[in-house]
């Protein structure tokens, strides 16, 4: 950053270092002249804490420190038509009783908060991911704003941050919306049988599903699943792991409405064939992590700029960053 020089606090440290890069020490004793601790303005600003809006930070001369900090940190927020922010780090979205979590609440504004109510049912929280364990069939449920979520003819990106723990035939479903077979605007982010490959998929009609099988995964590793249906000027879809193409397509003019369903948005499982209620075969559960889900829905198509940017986001802020491309503009420096 640039241009943030001369803000001394009281004491005589310069505010401006904060704002560097890789910036580590406690944010402590910075005072206003009132006698109030800033810092935990500074922390609910970050990544992982609440969106607390900063205003009302005038210095002597009259100018609003606030608008300083809106450059600094990035957060999915800052790209459009976020629709789904599910973050294992921020504690606060998280509803849990005997470390076992009853709600997991959605931070875009749009409410798409996920739930349990059986208690035998839910996933574990700790260490900012929350566990989902195939054998005791936990998963969340959206709520109904989560059940009625319509794609319209909106372009779509999803972004997925988990850790899998394979298991022998076994289809790992991490995150889906639509229901069993393939239908139109079917989405789901899953672990093959009989092998330890990731999908992204995709259904456009009810026989052609846009994929990816052929990228084997490590156990227990953590990566960014992405998938980028873009419907408007490109027509392109990609789907990506960790900033690494792994797969495209050209299509058509997709003006299918059909998309717009209220089948089960569900996390840790898949649908059942009505769409309206979760499978029942335990073999098709998640054994693994899942730490974050960002969704974008937009009457226009994600740019590569902003992809990356998210995809910088995740990977610092999940220590996958050495993962991304060579490339990569955020590989080196946090977005």
């Amino acid at each position: 950053m640039s241009g943030l020089t001369n803000y001394l606090a009281l004491n005589g440290y310069d505010l401006s270092l904060i704002f560097q890069s890789g910036y580590s020490t406690s944010i402590t004793g910075f005072y206003l002249l009132n006698g109030n601790d800033i810092s935990s303005l500074f922390e609910a600003y970050t990544p992982s804490g609440p969106q607390a809006p900063l205003t009302g930070l005038i210095s002597l001369g009259g100018g609003d420190l606030s608008t300083l900090f809106n450059p600094i940190i990035f957060t999915p927020l800052k790209i459009q038509g976020c629709c789904l922010w599910l973050d294992g780090a921020d504690s606060a979205t998280i509803t849990t009783a005997s470390s076992k979590v009853s709600g997991w609440n959605d931070k875009s504004g749009q409410n798409y908060h996920f739930a349990q109510s059986t208690a035998a049912k839910r996933p574990t929280y700790a260490n900012n991911v929350i566990t989902f364990t195939g054998a005791n069939s936990t998963h969340l449920i959206g709520n109904n704003a989560a059940t009625n979520f319509a794609m319209g003819t909106n372009s779509y990106s999803c972004f997925v941050v988990c850790s899998i723990i394979p298991s022998v035939d076994a289809t790992a479903n991490i995150y889906c919306k639509g229901r069993y077979q393939n239908i139109p605007g079917r989405l789901f982010i899953s672990k093959n049988p009989n092998n330890t490959y990731l999908n992204a998929r995709f259904s456009r009609d009810s026989n052609a599903i846009f994929g990816i099988d052929d990228n084997t995964y490590a156990s227990g590793t953590y990566r960014i699943i992405e998938l980028i249906l873009n419907r408007k000027v490109l027509k392109n879809d990609y789907i990506y792991v960790n900033g690494n193409l792994m797969r495209t397509t050209s299509n058509s003019a997709d003006t299918n409405t059909s998309y717009s369903n209220n089948y089960l948005m569900l996390i840790g499982v898949g649908n059942d064939s009505a769409g309206t209620g979760v499978l029942t075969q335990t073999t098709e559960h998640l054994t693994g992590n899942v730490a974050e889900i960002v969704s974008y829905s937009n009457s226009t198509d994600m740019s590569n700029a902003d992809r990356e940017k998210i995809e910088g986001y995740l990977a610092w802020k999940w220590n996958i960053n050495s993962s991304l491309p060579s490339n990569h503009p955020y590989k080196n420096a946090k977005p």
